[in-house]
């Protein structure tokens, strides 16, 4: 029987840059890593700068680059490094190390988590029919693995998944991601910039095509002729910002802060936050917002309906364009914080893989 204090876990991933992916193998490793269990992390990609490699280290989870040679010379050294570590569970995420674990039909339990709709993703990744290309060897490896893992019930709908798979929802940092009170709201408000009579509106994440980031500037327009108190925010990078920033030159109510280290600070200053995403695995832009006490509009997708689902009184949702200035006119006139932020807890999270891992160990011993 193997238990919580001798399990041994290798992720594959290609590097450990910021964003929401790294977020997700934090929170996991973080979880699990309190729980003494051993983590070995094999990196494919090459070292660079910003990385999160720091936090894993601190955390006790042994990093190992693989950054010279072939991708064959790669596969090779990723075989010796299982066989030495003999891990009861090997863990991947995106393509590279589900790829190169695919292609080395290894012995040993392959869990890989899907994290959204891999056509859609890579359509904004790469130009042409590349991203789908590889999309589709994604999901045929994906489909291949023993323990198929998906972060939403929607993708499980959307894709044809083996029956074997089995679901678990992402979770955010509670300690991090926390309302704070209406004092503290306004020293924010200060160092932010932000005058304390202003409504703001806010959108977090990557400005890409899936994530229509413009596509409540008209609603946006309309409201503010008639509340002139109104300000919209805009955090996150992507090819689309250009465009935005253009399209918006002429408002001086509408702004653009690019990537910020500090967007627990801007969800807490915030008085509603807004997706208009047409895909999505579970993300964890809204998780944060509703953690920080900030109430939602979001798009009717699959995975935010599933968040609504657990906290239905604390989002509103669009199915078109009409919906939305009616839906921000609510959040403007109702204007409230969200009292309970208990869901979607990042410990929840990493318990769940912990069970799982725990499960497929014991079930191959």
């Amino acid at each position: 029987m193997i238990e919580v204090d001798n399990l041994k876990i290798l992720i594959v991933h290609s590097r450990t840059i910021p964003g929401g992916l790294t977020q997700i193998i934090k929170g996991i490793c973080s979880g699990i890593r309190s729980k003494n269990v051993e983590i070995v992390m094999v990196l494919l990609s090459p070292f660079e700068k910003p990385n999160e490699d720091e936090f894993f280290l601190e955390k006790g989870v042994k990093l190992v680059y693989f950054e010279d040679g072939s991708f064959f010379s790669k596969l090779k050294s990723l075989k010796k490094t299982i066989q030495s570590f003999a891990p009861h569970v090997i863990h991947t995420h995106g393509f590279q190390g589900l790829f190169a674990c695919g292609f080395l039909n290894l012995k040993v339990p392959h869990m890989s988590t899907l994290h959204g709709n891999l056509f859609l993703n890579y359509k904004d990744d790469f130009k042409g029919v590349l991203g789908q290309l590889i999309a589709l060897f994604h999901m045929l490896f994906f489909r291949m693995a023993s323990h198929p893992v998906l972060v939403s019930a929607s993708l499980k709908n959307e894709f044809l998944v083996p029956n074997r798979s089995v679901t678990i929802l992402n979770g955010v940092d509670k300690s991090l991601f926390l309302p704070v009170s209406e004092f503290e709201r306004l020293a924010l408000r200060s160092k932010l910039n932000i005058k304390p009579d202003k409504f703001v509106f806010i959108s977090t994440g990557q400005k890409v095509a899936r994530k229509r980031p413009s596509y409540f500037f008209e609603s946006f327009i309309k409201l503010s002729n008639i509340y002139p108190n109104l300000e919209f925010h805009f955090l996150g990078e992507g090819d689309l910002l250009p465009s935005l920033r253009s399209e918006t030159s002429h408002l001086n109510n509408v702004f653009f802060h690019g990537k910020q280290s500090n967007v627990v600070e801007w969800l807490n200053a915030a008085d509603c936050f807004l997706s208009a995403s047409i895909s999505e695995g579970f993300p964890n832009a809204p998780l944060e917002a509703y953690s920080c006490g900030t109430p939602m509009i979001l798009s009717a997708i699959g995975p935010h309906l599933e968040i609504g689902a657990q906290i239905p009184n604390d989002v509103m949702f669009f199915n078109s364009q009409e919906e939305v200035e009616g839906l921000m006119k609510k959040a403007i006139d109702n204007k409230y914080r969200i009292a309970n932020t208990n869901a979607f807890s990042q410990e929840e999270m990493a318990n769940n893989y912990l069970q799982l891992y725990l499960a497929i160990a014991n079930q191959k011993h």
